[in-house]
């Protein structure tokens, strides 16, 4: 009985481990490093500002940026950070960028511009497509109000 059980025992290790489990990975950075990370990676800052008491925001974590998908296109595309609204350097960040309500995400470029902002929340589905306009807003080199369509 006691060798079924170390069996077991073993073979929950074996498929746990065999399991690719992805999820958003924020990163503990201030945002001037964060600048530099996605500089040198040639990615888009994404913040997250929350608050503690923020129902949604919690529901944001773990409906959301636990998705395998939502984390592997995350992971590979952003710097993420995550940043309470009412403490440190979050504080600064939602009165310099006039956030209102929460969860809000803010996209920045790597040269610190916004390019991009999610107010609210959003299911693991729908997030993904937030994220695939940062991207494609941060790729656009040309903005469409400045192209000359008279082109005689």
């Amino acid at each position: 009985m006691k060798k079924l059980g170390l069996l077991l025992g073993l073979l929950a290790v074996f498929i746990s481990a065999s399991i690719s489990y992805s999820e958003v990975h924020f990163k503990d950075l201030a945002f001037k490093d964060a600048l530099k990370e996605a500089s040198k990676g040639h990615k888009i800052i994404m913040v997250d500002l929350y608050t503690d008491w923020c129902g949604w925001c919690k529901r944001l974590d773990r409906d959301t940026y636990s998705d395998d998908n939502v984390g592997k296109y995350a992971d590979e595309n952003f710097v993420s950070l995550k940043m309470n609204a009412e403490q440190g350097e979050g504080i600064d960040l939602a009165k310099n960028y006039q956030v209102r309500g929460y969860p809000t995400i803010l996209f920045f470029n790597e040269k610190g511009e916004e390019i991009h902002r999610l107010v609210g929340y959003q299911t693991a589905l729908k997030f993904k497509e937030t994220l695939e306009a940062a991207v494609h807003k941060n790729t656009i080199a040309v903005p469409a109000t400045t192209i000359n369509k008279n082109t005689n």
